[in-house]
């Protein structure tokens, strides 16, 4: 995540302002706001609403203790956010049904006309007054437009909200009648969805039976008879997905739209550079890339390859060094028994990567380098070099 200097956090920026302003407005003429599709967030929806689902899933296999005594040293952001390190994933789902509701284009939350409040809290990143232009359709649908100001962030998407949404399409029979499952459930999708949304609902939609992908304008407000809105409560940021089981579904889904060889064996050395990044650089990694490559490994930058080829190459991928980024979202791709060297900046380490290496049976090991700096890039000293020169060498003796 991007810095803002010290100077500059104690400023508030326009948006802040903005929500600040819409924030008084709304109390003063909620009408007004609500003619504008501005709407208070509903604190207590069991009161309102019907919880059409409840299941509260846990990871028996929890991190080791040589992983949790790394992560209580070192990675403070992860202290700092979560309170302390969990070593396993707990993840509360939940389902509201809310009968004659509507879905906000511009900000994706979901409104009961009746009770004129949002389910979703209101995202001052997001929320603004905006006036909508009604769509309607009837029947039952899931929302699925996403309150998160990420919803287009690579890892994000895949890992917040993904593995509970496909678990309850391939299970509806938990959550809807007989009856229900019969008719047509209109998933509820933004319109400005990149090439790997646009491949995995258009896979969901040909697999699945009576699922209708539909898009909603960021200029249109969605009227719908019956909405169902996931809720999903993590223990932890960094625990997503919950277990293997949940992973599994996204690796299966993305593998079976892509038509990868299950039967492919991993053989492959990955190097993946960020030097297409705007932030997070390793800006001396050209420095290694010799050893790298005498060592077999591929130097790629997952960014600028089709995702069915970045899936393709992490199924096939036995070996994986890489700075912490996004792109290393894709060990949910890799066979079990593989492994992974995370090259973190000294002051942004947390177990994001290091949990979906655990619950994929991916061997996890870090290395970290120094303190980031501007845009938090950071480099390799001397001995950072060595000790991957070492780590190479084990790796190459262990073959």
């Amino acid at each position: 995540m991007r810095q803002a200097p010290k100077w500059r956090q104690f400023i508030p920026t326009s948006r802040q302002i903005r929500f600040r302003i819409q924030q008084q407005f709304a109390k003063i003429s909620p009408s007004l706001a609500h003619h504008f599709n501005y709407y208070a967030h509903a604190r207590d929806p069991q009161n309102d609403h019907v919880l059409a689902y409840e299941n509260l899933s846990e990871n028996e296999q929890t991190l080791p203790a040589q992983q949790v005594e790394f992560l209580e040293n070192y990675a403070l952001l992860e202290l700092k956010t979560c309170g302390q390190i969990h070593p396993n994933g707990q993840c509360c789902t939940r389902l509201w049904l809310l009968e004659n509701a509507k879905v906000l284009g511009h900000t994706g939350a979901s409104v009961s006309v009746k009770h004129k409040h949002q389910l979703e809290p209101v995202e001052k990143n997001r929320a603004r007054f905006k006036a909508l232009k009604p769509k309607y359709l009837q029947g039952q649908a899931l929302n699925f437009l996403g309150m998160a100001s990420g919803h287009r962030h690579y890892y994000h998407f895949l890992m917040d909200n993904l593995p509970d949404l496909l678990y309850l399409l391939q299970n509806r029979h938990q959550w809807q009648s007989a009856m229900a499952q019969a008719q047509p459930l209109y998933l509820l999708v933004r319109e400005d969805l990149n090439d790997v949304q646009e491949n995995l609902f258009k896979t969901l939609a040909q697999t699945l039976p009576n699922l209708v992908v539909t898009k909603v304008a960021s200029t249109a407000a969605c009227f719908i008879d019956q909405l169902y809105v996931l809720n999903s409560i993590h223990n932890c940021a960094f625990r997503y997905p919950v277990s293997f089981k949940r992973a599994q579904l996204i690796s299966d889904s993305f593998k079976s739209a892509y038509a990868i060889d299950y039967s492919t064996k991993p053989f492959r050395k990955l190097y993946l550079s960020r030097s297409d990044a705007r932030i997070r650089q390793l800006k001396n990694e050209s420095e290694i890339y010799p050893m790298l490559l005498a060592h077999g490994y591929e130097i790629i930058i997952s960014g600028k390859l089709p995702h069915a080829e970045q899936v393709k190459l992490f199924h096939e991928a036995k070996h994986v060094i890489a700075p912490h980024g996004a792109a290393l979202t894709n060990l949910i791709f890799m066979q079990p028994g593989g492994e992974l060297l995370e090259i973190f900046p000294q002051n942004y380490i947390q177990s994001a990567f290091l949990w979906l290496a655990h619950i994929m049976d991916v061997e996890h090991t870090p290395l970290i380098a120094s303190k980031s700096v501007s845009h938090q890039h950071f480099q390799l000293t001397a001995d950072h070099k060595q000790k991957l020169k070492s780590y190479l060498q084990r790796q190459k003796n262990a073959e």
